[in-house]
């Protein structure tokens, strides 16, 4: 029998916050904060097309390709290493 699972993903750096512009990053806190792309929009009146377009730059400049890596580099989701 083997030990726990390790996770094998190196530790993230933290990102360059200035990488990301005052509208994404209201953007990225929308999603994170509500839980999808479609209430983040409503939420901050603007269309579901633009919180894409803005996640997408988001993951592009954290190097990411998902909201939860997304929100690991940003350091809102802590995942326990074990």
């Amino acid at each position: 029998m083997s030990g726990p699972v390790r996770d094998p993903s190196p530790p993230l750096s933290p990102p360059q916050m200035d990488e990301l512009t005052n509208h994404e990053l209201r953007i990225l806190r929308a999603y994170a904060e509500y839980g999808n792309q479609q209430l983040a929009a409503d939420m901050l009146g603007i269309k579901l097309q633009t919180v894409k377009n803005a996640m997408g730059e988001v993951y592009s400049k954290l190097d990411v390709t998902n909201s939860i890596g997304a929100f690991k580099a940003m350091g809102w989701l802590q995942v326990p290493r074990w």
